[in-house]
């Protein structure tokens, strides 16, 4: 299972910007579509005594995907302006200090972004502050200067992304790679998305969706997060070790048998080859507990306080729990639905699910229902039975302990 990005997937292959870069280097940025052109009629000016650097130009068009062609913008209709602008301050050594006061970038137009001739935007299409600046001098009259930003608002800031990158090509310049002098030169470029590499995270969960007995009967409809269960199915000899098979049934659903059945997640960023895993031990998911009222006058378990007695007497009273020991003595197996997923990385990530049975390893899909059959029950220990239950009350085990 691959997962991607929204921005990554618009337009062009990107290759992500780090911020934080700065300095007399290029960030690497490049824009994605959707994406905005601006024009080589504007200007690049660069004050040494305010360390403040001000691009001043006009947005040419809009693209959204290599299917459609640029759209052109437009003077709003309010100012009757086409406006691009961005504004920095940097340090002498080109290294970004800040923003200026206000939006560091300022874009304004109109533009029909699907040509059926109705404006679509009209107005301010976006606005951002600049987290990172990298410059390039070429040697020559065209130098280059790259910007990331974070959007904050505009008409296209949906459109665009949250962080937008931008290439600025300065024709007729003479910057000279140093931030001690003045330099101007013209300005013209792109902004767009950009993909920013993010850490992956992966998950690996699992949800008891029943408890199916050797009757056929089942144990509720109810479904449960994972969490340590206290008990699996039972009456497997541990003299005779773990027993583990699997297969399919008829109806295609994945069958196990083993005690040892652990859900193992892989997910593999493929900007960086980073893999990242996470596993979860099915036999470990836990079903929520019920009770039935006994003629002795037995309590109710839903009630969140300690009045749980499982298997023994509940507290304050001979109300004897029947609980789950009518299905301890059968054999039952445990109705599973799989979950996992990943998220992060630039340019997506790749996702594998396997059960790992102990004698075998079988790829699963997020929503895949497995039977689990744990093998050597959690509720045994040499051979006898141990119920977790609550203090205060009276078990087989003993006083005052929780057993498993």
């Amino acid at each position: 299972m691959r997962v991607r990005p929204a921005l990554c997937v618009l337009g062009i292959s990107a290759m992500c910007a780090t911020a934080g870069q700065a300095g007399a280097q290029l960030l690497g940025v490049e824009p994605e579509l959707p994406a905005i052109s601006f024009d080589n009629q504007g200007s690049t000016m660069y004050d040494a005594a305010t360390g403040t650097l001000l691009v001043d130009a006009s947005p040419t068009a809009v693209r959204r995907s290599m299917s459609e062609p640029p759209r052109i913008v437009f003077p709003a209709t309010s100012s009757s302006l086409r406006v691009f602008q961005i504004g920095v301050i940097v340090d002498s050594s080109g290294a970004l200090v800040s923003g200026i006061s206000g939006d560091d970038l300022y874009v304004e137009g109109r533009v029909d972004l699907d040509g059926d001739g109705v404006d679509d935007a009209d107005g301010v299409l976006l606005t951002g502050e600049v987290v990172a600046f990298g410059s390039a001098d070429s040697g020559g009259p065209t130098d280059l200067f790259d910007f990331e930003v974070v959007t904050t608002g505009g008409l296209l800031a949906a459109l665009i992304g949250d962080r937008v990158g931008i290439q600025l090509t300065s024709e007729e310049s003479d910057f000279a790679g140093d931030f001690t002098i003045d330099f101007m030169g013209e300005a013209k470029g792109t902004a767009g998305g950009i993909c920013v590499d993010e850490d992956v995270e992966v998950f690996c969960d699992a949800q008891l969706i029943d408890l199916i007995c050797d009757n056929g009967g089942h144990h509720g409809h109810r479904r449960h997060r994972s969490r340590r269960s206290w008990w699996c199915t039972n009456r497997w000899d541990h003299d005779h070790g773990n027993e583990c098979e699997w297969s399919y049934n008829d109806d295609g659903v994945l069958v196990i048998k083993s005690d040892s059945a652990v859900l193992r997640v892989t997910a593999t960023d493929l900007a960086t080859g980073e893999v990242v895993e996470c596993e979860t031990e099915l036999c470990d998911v836990e079903y929520e507990r019920h009770s039935t009222h006994s003629s002795w006058g037995g309590h109710d378990d839903d009630d969140d306080d300690d009045r749980h007695g499982h298997g023994g007497w509940w507290r304050r009273g001979w109300g004897h729990h029947h609980n789950h020991r009518r299905h301890r003595d059968r054999d039952c197996r445990k109705l599973i639905e799989i979950d996992y997923g990943a998220s992060g990385g630039c340019e997506g990530v790749d996702v594998v699910g396997v059960i790992d049975t102990g004698c075998g390893h079988v790829p699963v899909e997020p929503g895949d229902l497995i039977k689990l059959d744990c093998g050597n029950d959690r509720g045994h220990h040499g051979g006898h039975h141990h119920r977790r239950w609550w203090r205060r009350g009276w078990s087989w085990g003993g006083w005052g302990h929780w057993r498993h």
